[in-house]
């Protein structure tokens, strides 16, 4: 492919740099931040983190008073490069009412990001992803049955530890599709609603019953073989403290469960022409890697449901 044929367009670029998908929430637990190369070391956080320090005043003509550091060690990274491209012939470009351009862009960054998704979830609902006494896998009294209370299973199995832990509960949830489908309807958390008043089950609900900002609920379905489409988020919930962003970028140095690694000016998008312009290309470029910095600020809950009744 001649090299004078590429080149990086601007306003393709914009758009797969604005591209998102509602279904996907990986970065919630991940959010992405720049970085200038591809290797490099970033800090790994521990409970120090999350501390809240006892003393901050200072008496006068005192000595300042010295908080420990919250990074502790650091971790290499190494980026990866992802990429799709496709093809689109200069027919289909002038017959179609459509913006070939752009909905190749769109589609590149729907297959790009969907991988990341599946990386993202692969990590998430990995119980050797966190610290030792941060996860629990459930075997009996599963939070689909009748008689087990979801609500006060969370808070007493999830949430209490990971205060313990760090010093804060969580402030965000995240569900495979499969839990939500099978607690909307819970005959306990109905009996949290007012009696009488007819009221459908929504995640701000039960968000407000376990105390948390919000439920982030994995709905992203994939295929490997074109035909049968299985969850992304299977069978888990991740209980987080994700601190929010100090300023408009993360960088990081805040303290966080873990990171979408991107190399800066990552994603964008060039085109090109072959087969003597009959045939144009599209593509789509990615460089990042996902990393866990703080595997003490989540808690993983392996089989909630009971896997027989999924």
């Amino acid at each position: 492919m001649p090299t004078n044929d590429i080149r990086i367009d601007k306003v393709l670029t914009t758009v797969a740099r604005g591209y998102s998908n509602a279904e996907f929430i990986g970065e919630v637990l991940y959010p992405t931040v720049s970085v200038d190369n591809e290797t490099g070391r970033i800090p790994l956080f521990g409970k120090e983190a999350f501390m809240i320090w006892d003393k901050m005043e200072r008496a006068m003509r005192a000595k300042s008073n010295e908080i420990e550091g919250g990074v502790v060690s650091t971790v290499g990274y190494a980026t990866r490069e992802y990429d799709a491209k496709r093809i689109l012939d200069y027919r289909e470009i002038k017959e179609s009412e459509l913006n070939q351009e752009i909905w190749a862009v769109n589609s590149c960054m729907d297959a790009i990001s969907l991988d990341k998704e599946v990386r993202i979830a692969n990590l998430a609902f990995a119980t050797t992803n966190y610290a030792t006494n941060n996860t629990t896998t459930m075997t009996d009294d599963f939070l689909n049955e009748d008689a087990i209370d979801p609500i006060e299973y969370l808070m007493d199995t999830a949430h209490a530890p990971l205060r313990a832990a760090i010093g804060k509960y969580p402030n965000i949830h995240v569900w495979g599709a499969c839990v939500w489908e099978k607690l909307r309807n819970h005959p306990k958390i109905k009996a949290y609603m007012a009696t009488g008043v007819e009221q459908v089950i929504t995640l701000e609900f039960i968000a407000k019953l376990l105390e948390v900002d919000k439920i982030y609920v994995g709905k992203a379905l994939k295929t490997t073989d074109k035909s049968t489409l299985v969850d992304v988020w299977g069978n888990g919930i991740v209980a987080a403290y994700v601190k929010p962003a100090s300023g408009y970028t993360r960088t990081p140095l805040e303290p966080c469960f873990g990171y979408t690694l991107q190399l800066k000016g990552n994603p964008y998008s060039d085109k090109g022409d072959e087969e003597g312009g009959k045939l144009h290309w599209v593509r789509t470029t990615d460089n990042y890697e996902i990393k866990t910095v703080g595997n003490d600020s989540a808690f993983f809950l392996k089989n909630p449901i009971d896997p027989s009744k999924l």
